[in-house]
């Protein structure tokens, strides 16, 4: 039952973060460029609870967000699963309670999950990119995630440390 209420709170979390990506990030952007708060709390959860879990919980923040503002159900679903799984990997070797690891995994995490979404676009919707203007607007956002990632650093520890709680081995990390 105490997972139950944990998943209960990390869903209400989810719902939050894409209300704030809709309705508050939208506007207040750097330099016309808006934050991903998606990928810096699955970057967050992933580095903090492994592979297995950061793969999940990135499908399921994936899944809500196809249905809120994607194009096609699952692009984004897969995107997260990949860079939820992928952050869980790396952060084996990393310490969960340093400042710097997140927020350089948050960079690496921006480009790599950006690269791969746009194409996804080139692939299905056959979208033109230029490669400076790309460059810039992706350079503008790992900025933008990584300040982020910064300030909300005490709320995604706490996040990813009541998430590991559902392990059995929770003691023995």
């Amino acid at each position: 039952m105490k997972s139950f209420y944990i998943y209960l709170i990390v869903l209400i979390v989810f719902l939050l973060t894409i209300f704030l990506q809709i309705n508050v990030f939208s506007i207040f952007t750097l330099v016309g460029t808006a934050a991903n708060l998606g990928i810096i709390l699955v970057t967050a959860i992933g580095l903090m609870t492994g592979e297995e879990r950061g793969s999940i919980l990135g499908g399921v923040f994936g899944f809500l967000i196809d249905i809120v503002e994607g194009k096609a159900l699952g692009v984004y679903m897969l995107s997260y699963i990949l860079l939820g799984y992928f952050t869980g990997r790396v952060g084996k070797d990393f310490s969960k309670e340093n400042r710097t690891t997140l927020v350089a995994m948050v960079g690496v995490s921006t480009l790599v999950f950006e690269v791969f979404y746009y194409f996804f676009n080139i692939l299905l919707y056959r979208m033109d990119l230029t490669p400076f203007y790309f460059a810039m607007e992706v350079g503008k956002e790992v900025v933008y995630n990584m300040l982020l990632a910064i300030i909300f650093f005490k709320f995604l520890y706490g996040l990813g440390d009541l998430i590991n709680r559902t392990k059995d081995n929770y003691y023995m990390l």
